[in-house]
Order: structure tokens, then sequence, then C-alpha cells
């Protein structure tokens, strides 16, 4: 196989939604499937949610972002 994403994590979830969260510095991210970064890495947890949408924690608060990450 070919290297798509260099390994550069410290843990990974598989793409949902093109979509993948992933352990930076022991802090949640999100990336796309060509690498980019869609949440960056601060979030103490982050979960998909429905209708495309992600959830993430950070501290006592909890954001919603879009696909974009907007």
């Amino acid at each position: 196989g070919r290297v798509i994403i260099e390994p550069q994590f410290e843990e990974a979830t598989g793409f949902q939604s093109d979509i993948a969260r992933v352990k930076m510095d022991e802090k949640m991210a999100a990336i796309k499937s060509d690498g980019t970064i869609l949440l960056p890495p601060k979030f103490s947890k982050i979960t998909p949610a429905s209708d495309g949408l992600i959830l993430a924690e950070e501290g006592k608060k909890c954001f919603v972002y879009n696909t974009s990450g907007k």
C-alpha cells in the first residue's frame, strides 16, 4: 500500500463521513481524509453527531461544528 497521511498521531479512528478523530499531544483533533486538520488538537473529546455535525468538548464547554470546522 501507499502512505496517504504521514504517521504523526498518538491514536486515530477510522474515517466516518471523510473525518477521523486523532490524538495529538494528549488532546483530540479532527482531520479530513487528505490529512487537513479540521479541528485543532485542543479538545478533551470529539464525537461525530448526526447530519454531519461534530461535537467537541474543551474543559466544561461543548461546541458543535460542521464538516467545514465552523
